[in-house]
Parts: structure tokens; C-alpha cells; sequence
């Protein structure tokens, strides 16, 4: 009777921790269709989408207010792993989900925050009025550089060389058909960038 109770146990105790993770999959590409929405209205009103400071959704105040595109932008990253040295050294929304911005209004006033890359048919800057939000999934490891869509984007050039391997966007973007718990970042792009895979 023992021996069932164990096998048993160790059928559902896996089943159990796939089903959170799931679970927690879901949360994550729900609140981004969410900031997705808020963002592409910022956009219609502003003709531009939030300043990315910090680098978090969480501290993009203006979604929020004067007008709220968003009720909150506090929408944590469940996959963020928490401790107290991490709340105490923390900038504002650091475990909300990540943002990145690759407007050209955002790269003049942070003076360069942010390259974009020079077009070789032109000579000039590429840009691309786009943003990307992402969660750090499953495995709660950060995959993606934050350049990363912005390249993918471009049809000629290359990714600086500290980005090479973000080319190879199968192993940055998050698959569940490699198991809930496989590598990658789960990602939605909004705006005019594209990516091989979104959370839909």
C-alpha cells in the first residue's frame, strides 16, 4: 500500500510543478497583451511609445497617468526570482517586466542610450518605431539582449559582436514543446518590429 502511495506521488508531484509553470506562462502573456494595448494608445495620442527608463515596464509612469492607458504598471514578472538584497538595491520596477523602446525620439534624448544600426543602402541610422516587452520564463534567466529585435529587424546588417549568438533566436525565445521548463525569454513585440515568436 506504501509502495502505491509512493508511485503515486511521484506521478503527481511533476505534473503538479508543470501545471504552475503553465499556469504562470499564461499570466505572463496576458499581462503583455495588456501593456500592449496601453502602449499602442499611448502611441495613437503621443505619436510615440513610453520612454523605456530603466529598462522595466514598472517605471513607465505614463502609461499610467495623467491618463491611464494602464490601471497599473506595477504587473510583476513571476518568473523574477526575489530577495531582500535585491529589494534594496532595486531601481524602480525592477521586477516588472522588461522594456526596451527603439524610438528615434527616445535614442536622441538619452543621448545615445542606444545605437541603432547604419543602413548600408543609405549610410544613415536605421530606425524602426517598435518595442519589445519580455519576461525572463521558465528557466528565470535573462536570454535576450535588449538590441536583439531591433536587429532581427534589419535585413542586412549584423548584430554588434557581443550580439552574434542573439541571431539564433530559437534558443533566446521561450518553446514549451522543449518542456515548461526549457531555456529562453518569452517575448511580444509591438509596432512596426516583428519576431519570429510573440506572446499571442
Amino acid at each position: 500500500m506504501v509502495a502505491i502511495i509512493a508511485i503515486l506521488a511521484a506521478i503527481a508531484a511533476p505534473n503538479f510543478l508543470e501545471a504552475q509553470t503553465r499556469s504562470k506562462v499564461s499570466r505572463v502573456k496576458a499581462d503583455m497583451r495588456s501593456i500592449a494595448t496601453g502602449m499602442e494608445s499611448y502611441f495613437v495620442d503621443y505619436n510615440c511609445y513610453p520612454l523605456p527608463r530603466y529598462g522595466q515596464v514598472g517605471a513607465c509612469y505614463t502609461l499610467t497617468t495623467p491618463v491611464a492607458y494602464l490601471s497599473s504598471v506595477a504587473m510583476k514578472d513571476p518568473f523574477v526570482v526575489y530577495s531582500n538584497l535585491d529589494a534594496s538595491n532595486a531601481f524602480p520596477g525592477w521586477d516588472t517586466y522588461g522594456y526596451n523602446s527603439f524610438s528615434k525620439k527616445w535614442s536622441d534624448f538619452l543621448n545615445g542610450g542606444w545605437s541603432p544600426p547604419i543602413d548600408p543602402a543609405t549610410g544613415q541610422p536605421w530606425y524602426q518605431e517598435g518595442v519589445s516587452i519580455r519576461s525572463l520564463g521558465p528557466d528565470r534567466i535573462f536570454d535576450i539582449a535588449d538590441l536583439w529585435p531591433f536587429y532581427y529587424n534589419h535585413p542586412t546588417v549584423p548584430p554588434p559582436s557581443l550580439e552574434t549568438f542573439h541571431t539564433h533566436w530559437m534558443d533566446l525565445l521561450y518553446d514549451p514543446t522543449n518542456g515548461t521548463k526549457s531555456r529562453g525569454d518569452i517575448l511580444r513585440v509591438v509596432g512596426n518590429l516583428q519576431c519570429p515568436q510573440t506572446a499571442n
